[in-house]
């Protein structure tokens, strides 16, 4: 941001180009003041543009991510995971997948094979 310095009497991060004088980024304040009002807008009213993603489709993803960076093993539980998930859950839409959810199927686990499964 540029400031004046009131000890050397210069302004500091001002831009001078042949005649004109203005900052990196706006010729005017009433620009810069203009485009912070509009970031304030948009930032406080965020628009929608998420894509809803289904279960289906994020853990075939993931999967795809952890067959290159994990040992085949590790690949083969996580890929069991999201197969018992699907079963469970169907193609949700990711964003519907609560907490409570995740809980039950971790409880009904526990119960049935070990807790350390």
């Amino acid at each position: 941001m540029p400031y004046f310095d009131k000890k050397k009497k210069k302004w500091k991060g001002v831009v001078k180009r042949e005649s004109q004088r203005f900052t990196h980024a706006f010729q005017t304040k009433t620009e810069a003041k203009t485009w912070e009002v509009e970031k304030w807008k948009e930032l406080e009213n965020p628009k929608q543009t998420e894509i809803a993603m289904g279960f289906m489709m994020a853990s075939n993803e993931y999967l795809d991510f952890c067959k290159l960076r994990f040992s085949s093993t590790t690949y083969g539980e996580k890929r069991k995971l999201c197969r018992d998930l699907r079963k469970r859950w169907g193609d949700i839409v990711v964003t519907d997948i609560t907490p409570v959810m995740v809980m039950k199927h971790l409880e009904d686990r526990a119960r049935k094979i070990s807790d350390n499964a």
